[in-house]
C-alpha cells in the first residue's frame, strides 16, 4: 500500500498517469522558429543544413514547474526532394523526468501545377522515464522507486504531413506518440505505477502575407490546436509581424491559460536568436512568475561575398567593387551612376523595385500576380485572391473588398480583417467581441453566449445535482486516511464528465477531519483529502482552473465526535457547483446528521 501511495504521488505530480486523458507532450510558445521539434515533415524545409536549441522554464517561482530543453538538426539531401532530421530533448516536471531523441526523414513534393508543395514525414527513437535526478527518496529499499529511479525506455512513433502554398496559406498536421505505448515502472504487477502514453494530434495553420512596395513586411497569423484523447482541445492563436527577414516581433493567446509575447532577431544568413515570456491566466498567476523561452538557430550557409567588402553578393549592387553597406556595397564614387540600377529607365527615386527592371506604369516592377488572375499585385486590392478587374482584383461577391468571402465574411458591406471575421475591428460595448459578431452589441456578454450577458441561473437541473449528490455521498474517509474508496470511482468520473461539458462551471471542493488527532495535524489531513478528490478530476480531464480547494479540518463537524458510529461523517469531502458566483450543492451539511443517516 506504501508503494502505491508514493508512486501515484509521484506520478500526479506530472501528469503522466495512466488514464490521465492530458497533454503529455512539452508545451512551447515559439513554435514559429522550432517548426521541427513539432512535426517531422519539417525536416529539410529549408535547403541548408539547420541546427537549434530551445530552453523553456514554465511558471518560475512554482515549485516542481516544467523545464524542457530542446537541440533539433535538420538539413536536406542535396539533388533530392528528401530532408532529415534528429532531434534530442530532456523534460522535467514535478517528481519525473523524461529524456530522449529521435531520427526523421522527410519527403517533399510539388503539387497544384507547382503552386503548392506537400511534405510528409516520420521519426521513430526512444525516450527515459525515470525519477528526476536529485530526488530525496526516503525508503531507498522499495523496489518500486529503485525501478523509477532506474528508469525505463520506451519507443516512441511519430508522424506528420505539411502543405504550403505559394501565395503564403500553410497547413499541417503532426502525430506524436502515433503507436500508444504503456510502460510501468513494478514488473511483478504492471498496474502498480503504470503509465500510458497516447497519441497527440496537433493542427497547424497559418497564412504569409506580404505588404508594402517592397514587400518587406510580413505579417503572420498562426493557429495552433492541440488535442489528446479525454482532454479538452486546447488552441494558441498568434501573430507575427517580421521587418526586412530579420526582425520580428509577436504575441499568442493560449486558451485558458497564458498570453505571450514573443521577439527575434536574425543577426545575419547564419545565426539567429528568438525569445518568448508567458503571462499566466491560470490560476497560477499569484504564485508564478511567468514563463521564459530562448531558441537559438545556425544555418550552416555558404555567403558568397566576392570583394569581401560585408556585403553579400545576392544584396551587393557592386560584388566585384568593394564599398559601404550604406551604399548597396558600391564605391562611394559610384553613386552617381547608380541612377538607375536595373536599367528598365525608371530613375531609382521612383522606381518601387529598383533591382529588378519592370515597365513605368509598374512603377518599375516586374510583373507580379501572385493569385493568377491577370491583375498586377500592385493594382490588385486582393493580391493573394483569384478576381475581376472591375473590382479592383477582388471576387465579384467580395463586396467590401477586404479579401473575404462568402459565409466567411461576416459583414459583406464592411471591411475587414481575417481575423475578425472580415468585420471592422469595433467594440461598442467594450466586451471583447466585435459588433459585427456580437448578437447584443449594446451590452457587455460572454463569448460562449455570442456576445450576451447570461441570465442568473435559477437552478440546475436535477440529473445534474444527483451526480454531484451521489459522488459527494461517497467521498468518505477510513481514519488518518486520504484514500478515496473505490466504490467512488464511477461517480467522480461522471462529474468530471459534467464539468468538461461545463467549462464556465466551477467546483469547490471543501475537505473536512474529525476531532480524532491533534487540530494542526487534521488541517493538513482535511488539505489532503481535498487534493486528493481534486488531483483526480484533474486526472479525468477537468481543467485545474475549474476547480476550488479549501479546508477546515475538525472545525465544522456534521456529526458528534464522541459518537463513533456517526463520527466517520466528519471524514469527508463537501462538493458544490459555483456558477456566476452562484452556489449550487445538494445539502447544507451544518446540522444534517440526519441526512447522512438515511442515505450513508
Amino acid at each position: 500500500m506504501k508503494k502505491y501511495i508514493l508512486a501515484l504521488w509521484a506520478f500526479c505530480c506530472l501528469g503522466w498517469v495512466a488514464h490521465l486523458q492530458a497533454q503529455q507532450q512539452p508545451l512551447f510558445t515559439n513554435f514559429f522558429q522550432n517548426e521541427f521539434a513539432f512535426n517531422p515533415a519539417m525536416a529539410g524545409v529549408h535547403p541548408e543544413m539547420e541546427i537549434r536549441a530551445l530552453m523553456r522554464r514554465q511558471w518560475v517561482n512554482v515549485p516542481g514547474s516544467p523545464a524542457s530543453q530542446v537541440l533539433t538538426g535538420v538539413g536536406r539531401i542535396a539533388g533530392a526532394p528528401f530532408g532529415v532530421g534528429a532531434i534530442a530533448y530532456n523534460d522535467m516536471a514535478a517528481k519525473l523526468q523524461r529524456t530522449g531523441g529521435s531520427v526523421a526523414g522527410a519527403y517533399r513534393l510539388e503539387v497544384l501545377d507547382s503552386s503548392a508543395t506537400l511534405a510528409v514525414g516520420a521519426s521513430v527513437g526512444f525516450f527515459q522515464w525515470r525519477l528526476r535526478s536529485g530526488v530525496f527518496v526516503e525508503n531507498e529499499s522499495d523496489d518500486l522507486l529503485a525501478s523509477a529511479q532506474n528508469g525505463l525506455w520506451v519507443p516512441e512513433v511519430n508522424i506528420g504531413a505539411h502543405f504550403e502554398m505559394r501565395n503564403g496559406l500553410f497547413a499541417g498536421i503532426a502525430v506524436p506518440q502515433f503507436v500508444r505505448q504503456s510502460a510501468a515502472f513494478d514488473r511483478e504487477d504492471p498496474e502498480m505505477g503504470r503509465a500510458v502514453f497516447v497519441p497527440h494530434y496537433h493542427f497547424l495553420a497559418g497564412i504569409r502575407k506580404f505588404v508594402g512596395p517592397d514587400q518587406s513586411l510580413c505579417f503572420e497569423p498562426t493557429v495552433l490546436v492541440k488535442m489528446v484523447e479525454g482532454a479538452p482541445v486546447q488552441f494558441d492563436a498568434g501573430l507575427r509581424v517580421i521587418f526586412n527577414d530579420k526582425l520580428w516581433a509577436g504575441a499568442i493567446w493560449r486558451r485558458q491559460d497564458a498570453v505571450a509575447a514573443m521577439l527575434g532577431y536574425r543577426l545575419d544568413e547564419r545565426f539567429d536568436l528568438s525569445y518568448s515570456y508567458d503571462y499566466t491566466l491560470s490560476d497560477l498567476r499569484g504564485t508564478s512568475a511567468g514563463s521564459h523561452e530562448l531558441s537559438i538557430g545556425y544555418r550552416f550557409v555558404q555567403v558568397k561575398d566576392s570583394d569581401q567588402d560585408g556585403v553579400p553578393d545576392k544584396d551587393d549592387l557592386c560584388p566585384d567593387q568593394w564599398g559601404p553597406e550604406e551604399n548597396n556595397g558600391c564605391p562611394r564614387e559610384a553613386i552617381a551612376d547608380l541612377g538607375d540600377t536595373d536599367g528598365d529607365g525608371v530613375p531609382n527615386d521612383q522606381d518601387k523595385c529598383p533591382d529588378e527592371p519592370g515597365p513605368k506604369q509598374f512603377d518599375g516592377c516586374p510583373w507580379k500576380d501572385r493569385d493568377g488572375d491577370g491583375i498586377h499585385d500592385m493594382q490588385d486590392a486582393c493580391a493573394d485572391l483569384w478576381g475581376v478587374a472591375s473590382n479592383a482584383g477582388c471576387p465579384r461577391d467580395d463586396i467590401d473588398r477586404d479579401a473575404i468571402v462568402g459565409a466567411a465574411d461576416k459583414c459583406p458591406d464592411q471591411p475587414g480583417t481575417l481575423a475578425t471575421q472580415g468585420c471592422p475591428n469595433i467594440d461598442s460595448d467594450g466586451d471583447g467581441i466585435i459588433d459585427g459578431l456580437d448578437r447584443c452589441p449594446n451590452q457587455p456578454g460572454r463569448i460562449a453566449n455570442e456576445g450576451c450577458p447570461i441570465a442568473a441561473v435559477a437552478s440546475l437541473p436535477e440529473d445534474i445535482m444527483k451526480i454531484l449528490e451521489l459522488a459527494e455521498r461517497k467521498v468518505f474517509f477510513d481514519v488518518d486516511s486520504d484514500e478515496i474508496k473505490p466504490d467512488a470511482y464511477e461517480y467522480l468520473d461522471k462529474l468530471a464528465e459534467v464539468l468538461i461539458a461545463h467549462p464556465d462551471w466551477k467546483l469547490r471542493l471543501t475537505g473536512h477531519a474529525d476531532a480524532t488527532g491533534p487540530e494542526d495535524y487534521n488541517i493538513e489531513l482535511s488539505k489532503r483529502r481535498a487534493e486528493v478528490v481534486l488531483f483526480y478530476l484533474l486526472n479525468r480531464g477537468v481543467p485545474r482552473h475549474q476547480i476550488m480547494a479549501e479546508y477546515y479540518g475538525e472545525s465544522q463537524p456534521i456529526a458528534p465526535n464522541d459518537n463513533p458510529r456517526l463520527r466517520y461523517l466528519n471524514r469527508r469531502v463537501e462538493m458544490h457547483f459555483v456558477i456566476d458566483n452562484q452556489t449550487f450543492g445538494t445539502k447544507n451539511h451544518l446540522g444534517e446528521r440526519e441526512y447522512y443517516r438515511n442515505n450513508r
